[in-house]
């Protein structure tokens, strides 16, 4: 490298925790969050004998504080509309607060839920549905951004499209439910250093994506 160069020598160093945690209704995303989060401050505390708190952004009505009696957090119940702000203040309020662990439960509810991005697109007038997404994608996109950009470890959930799978034995037919995909913009789990898919009957997780 020259004196001029514009390139310097890679040197390692520490990144904040990006993970994301995928699977349908009943799979456990809300639970297994709170168990690496939890397992993840105490990791930390080992490393630099400081308590790292855990904040927790709660979209799911009282579910949020199910296991409150399980694990140490603070919670934040977020309300309708969902607007990609709202996220984006509320981890602002995290960060200022002194929070080191952040919590989202889930990421679903910025995309489809209730005053949302498909909400918000849905309710722009104009006839051209591609060109209406220019005024939400750039909103979706900065609190994607925020979310790779914060200074905070996080263990973020998003729901699997819950699907039916058809199974026949010896001439009995069972449905069984199954995570297809997930509710949110496509190609999220690569944007998380690690993803992992729950499976919703053995509440078992599989790596799908892991840069650690």
């Amino acid at each position: 490298m020259g004196s001029n160069s514009r390139f310097k020598k890679a040197v390692r160093q520490m990144s904040y925790m990006k993970c994301l945690l995928i699977g349908a209704s009943g799979a456990g995303k809300s639970f297994s969050a709170l168990e690496l989060a939890s397992g993840f401050s105490k990791q930390l505390e080992k490393l630099d004998g400081k308590k790292h708190r855990i904040a927790y952004i709660n979209t799911e009505s009282n579910r949020g504080e199910l296991y409150a009696d399980s694990f140490d957090y603070d919670i934040l119940d977020l309300k309708p509309p969902f607007e990609p702000e709202s996220f984006e203040s509320a981890m602002d309020d995290a960060e200022s607060e002194g929070y080191d662990i952040l919590i989202i439960d889930g990421l679903s509810a910025e995309w489809s839920g209730k005053g949302g991005c498909l909400e918000i697109h849905a309710n722009i007038k104009g006839k051209d549905s591609y060109m209406n997404w220019r005024s939400v994608s750039p909103r979706h996109e900065s609190f994607m951004d925020k979310i790779l950009d914060s200074r905070l470890h996080i263990f973020a959930t998003v729901r699997g499209k819950d699907a039916y799978e058809r199974n026949e034995d010896k001439g009995r037919v069972t449905y069984e439910k199954v995570a297809y995909g997930y509710d949110q913009r496509k190609n999220l789990e690569y944007l998380f250093f690690t993803s992992f898919m729950i499976d919703l009957k053995t509440h078992k997780a599989e790596a799908v994506k892991d840069n650690t």
